[in-house]
Formats: structure tokens, C-alpha cells, sequence
């Protein structure tokens, strides 16, 4: 389609996804799950007739870009509750370039490689407590890995400079948390409350959990079997871009490290009807007020 429309650049995009569940016995099963994406953008040369499509094949480069997610969950079922233990690994993969006069045998000008990957690793449990509680708590690890890798000729009439950069950053990430809800007045009312704690061995600014709490509240009354009004509340922590992470100055010491890159810090309120028309739909409508905080990088 996009080379009918004699655009200059032709986007491809595969995706493919699974999921198998396998009942291992009456109170243990093992789900395994797959995701990923193959995009592929390359250059449609023959339509240069226009003075904006020649201009958009001058400075648009090739990208190539693929990532999947693969993770396997196991949860054991107690008689008042259940136990999982959950490890996925994703992967993302990211590559752009330019040719000159987008000649493929002739030097490049421009050539960017990164890629980031996550291994996850969580164990959560649920327990049904007398007085129609319920409990739930868990804690996970994950060790991450970025690179970055950057060719880069800039030019113009006045002079031509080329950057050449490289970083690679590995870190180890954690965090626990505990909830716990109930349902009241014949379960027409659920109230939940929850805390969770997370840090990285980043820095010293990122390290210790306690520096980063996180309280969670939350409700829900029935209205009617299917109305319901929604309102919840809560602290997140979201760490900065791998990007500003992992960023070096030219004598190969991390920037960012050093001078208090923390945790983005959001706060949420949001408050809403939902209704059911049927089993298979939901309709909502949501307002909220979000407050976000960061460390600016100095």
C-alpha cells in the first residue's frame, strides 16, 4: 500500500503471540506465555519525484527494530489461597543507519544500535483470611542490561563533526510489596489498601527501598448488579529512562550516577462509573488528577 501511494519509506510489521496452560494436577499449573514484534522501515527510493519526498529520503534513515517477551508462571493452590511463582525475560532490540545518497555499498553517515533487556524473577501468594479478608503479598528481583552504541556524522556549510558513543550499564532491580481487601455490606462495598517498597543498586540515591514507599487505596461500591462507582489513590515510583541511566560523558564515567538522578514520583487520585452491559463489555468513565515529581539532572 505504502509503495501504491508512492510514499518514500515502507513499513512492515509481524507480531506473533502465544499461550499454553498445562494442569499439572489438582492444585498445581504451569502457564507459559510468548509475545514479540519483528518492524521493519525501510526506504522507497524509486518515489523521489517531489521535493518533499526527496527531502524525506535525505535525512530519514533505516530502522530495524524486534523485541519478545517470553515468561512461564507456576502457581500451587492451598485450600485457602495460592502461591506463584512467576520469570519472564524480555528483550528489545533497536537498529536505524544511513547510507550516503542512500547507496548501500557507500559509507555510512549514520549508524545507531541499542538494545535493552530484563530478567524478572517474582513470588507472590494470596491467602483468604477468616472475616472475608484477603491478603496478598510478594517480592521480586530483576537484573537489567542496556547498551548503546552511536555513529553519528553532522554536517553542514560551517564544518563536520562525527560522534562516536558507547555505554553499556548493568543493574539489579527489587521491590515487595503487601494488600490487603475486603468485601462489606453483601459485598456491595470493596475496600483495598496496599504498600509497596523498590529500589536499584544504581546509586546511592536509588538503593534503599524505604526511600521509596508506596501506599495504595482503593473502593468500589455497587450502585446496581451493574453499575458501580470506582475511586482509588496512590504514590507511584518509576525509575528514569535507561537512556538518562545509562548516559556517559567522554570519559566514560555515568553522569547521572553521580549527580541525584532518583525515582519519578507520581501521585494519583482517580474516581469513576463503570458499567456491565453484559458479561463480554464494560463501559467507563474516569477522571483523575495526576502530580509528578522528578530529580532534574544538574
Amino acid at each position: 500500500m505504502f509503495a501504491a501511494l508512492e510514499l518514500p519509506f515502507l513499513p512492515t510489521y509481524n507480531d506473533f503471540q502465544f499461550k499454553v496452560k498445562h494442569k499439572l494436577n489438582d492444585k498445581n499449573e504451569l502457564t507459559i506465555i510468548g509475545l514479540g514484534a519483528l518492524d521493519q522501515f525501510e526506504l522507497n527510493t524509486k518515489a523521489n519525484q517531489t521535493v518533499e519526498q526527496r527531502y524525506i529520503l535525505k535525512y530519514l534513515p533505516v530502522n530495524e527494530q524486534w523485541n519478545y517477551t517470553l515468561g512461564a508462571v507456576y502457581k500451587r493452590y492451598r485450600e485457602n489461597g495460592y502461591n506463584s511463582l512467576i520469570l519472564s525475560h524480555n528483550y528489545l532490540n533497536n537498529k536505524a543507519f544511513k547510507h550516503i545518497n542512500n547507496v548501500q555499498d557507500s559509507a555510512k553517515t549514520f549508524d545507531y544500535s541499542s538494545q535493552e533487556q530484563e530478567v524478572k524473577l517474582r513470588y507472590e501468594t494470596v491467602t483468604n483470611l477468616p472475616a472475608g479478608f484477603k491478603l496478598g503479598y510478594g517480592a521480586s528481583a530483576e537484573y537489567a542490561k542496556y547498551t548503546n552504541s552511536t555513529f553519528n556524522i553532522v554536517a553542514n556549510k560551517a564544518f563536520t563533526d562525527t560522534l562516536l558513543y558507547y555505554t553499556s550499564l548493568n543493574m539489579f532491580h527489587y521491590g515487595s510489596y503487601v494488600q490487603l481487601s475486603n468485601k462489606l455490606f453483601n459485598q456491595s462495598l470493596t475496600l483495598s489498601t496496599g504498600l509497596r517498597i523498590d529500589g536499584t543498586n544504581y546509586s546511592s540515591a536509588m538503593n534503599n527501598p524505604f526511600n521509596h514507599v508506596s501506599p495504595r487505596l482503593s473502593a468500589s461500591y455497587q450502585l446496581s448488579n451493574k453499575i458501580s462507582l470506582n475511586a482509588s489513590s496512590g504514590r507511584y515510583f518509576q525509575r528514569p529512562p535507561y537512556t538518562a541511566m545509562g548516559f556517559r560523558d567522554n570519559n566514560q564515567q555515568l553522569v547521572n550516577q553521580q549527580n541525584g538522578l532518583s525515582y519519578i514520583t507520581a501521585d494519583h487520585l482517580v474516581a469513576g462509573l463503570e458499567y456491565l452491559p453484559n458479561e463480554q463489555s464494560s463501559i467507563s468513565l474516569e477522571g483523575f488528577i495526576k502530580s509528578t515529581r522528578t530529580t532534574p539532572t544538574q
